[in-house]
């Protein structure tokens, strides 16, 4: 059964206002378009997007410019230190090892000196005592003319990424506080007392050997890992991440 006239009509009635709805809609797009669509108003919109995409750019670049610029300092100092641990490790360490060992042989002689009944060889052996005393002065002045070594460690540890380098750069500077610790108390007790028993006195000779040989293993590893390091920079195959 067809629809009743005024059934039609109160459709028509009702979708009069949404159709009129949709042709302003359409007229506002077509308007829209039409703007957007004149020459002047596609140059600014290109020239805006351009300006963004060039912004963007070149702030990537800084970025990509900073971080190099920091990495090449950074490269820079960890050379510097490659260069300056050997040196302080053989001035610091090398001057306190001579020390110490000539201390050991002075009151090792000492000891010999006072069950020595030769006279000829006991002068023979206070000669001895004598001169190692000189060179000690001598050692003791190197060791404080020396960069120090704790320093170099520690911003070897701080600076260097891989813990391949700053694992043996703390395990070192461990090492090496425990032997000026272990040689300043055993210096002490020598001044004090100017006679120490044999006891004593060997088991400070086999530490200084035990140490001596541990830190050359440890400077051995350490200067291998620094390198290895610093050639991953220059190869661009950075072996660690950023600390």
């Amino acid at each position: 059964m067809p629809p009743k006239k005024e059934e039609s009509d109160s459709k028509a009635c009702a979708l009069r206002p949404l159709a009129s709805e949709w042709l302003e809609m359409e007229r506002n797009r077509s308007k829209l378009l039409n703007f957007l669509d004149r020459p002047f108003v596609v140059t600014f919109i290109g020239g805006v997007i351009i300006a963004a995409l060039t912004f963007l750019w070149q702030d990537f670049q800084r970025r990509q410019a900073t971080s190099a610029a920091y990495e090449t300092a950074l490269a820079t100092q960890q050379i510097d230190l490659l260069k300056q641990l050997s040196p302080a490790f053989e001035g610091s360490g090398g001057a306190l090892n001579g020390w110490f060992t000539r201390l050991i042989w002075i009151a090792e002689e000492t000891n010999n000196v006072l069950r020595e009944p030769n006279e000829t060889t006991k002068q023979m052996r206070n000669d001895s005592i004598d001169g190692w005393k000189k060179e000690i002065l001598s050692q003791e002045e190197r060791f404080n003319a020396s960069g120090t070594l704790d320093g170099v460690l520690n911003l070897t540890s701080s600076l260097y990424r891989c813990k391949s380098v700053s694992k043996p750069a703390r395990d070192l500077s461990t090492v090496w506080q425990g032997f000026q610790g272990y040689f300043q108390t055993f210096n002490r007790e020598w001044n004090d007392k100017q006679l120490l028993d044999k006891e004593k006195i060997d088991k400070a000779s086999a530490f200084r050997k035990a140490t001596v040989d541990r830190m050359n293993k440890l400077k051995a590893e350490l200067l291998r890992e620094m390198a290895l390091e610093l050639v991953g920079f220059r190869d661009g195959t950075r072996r660690c991440a950023s600390p």
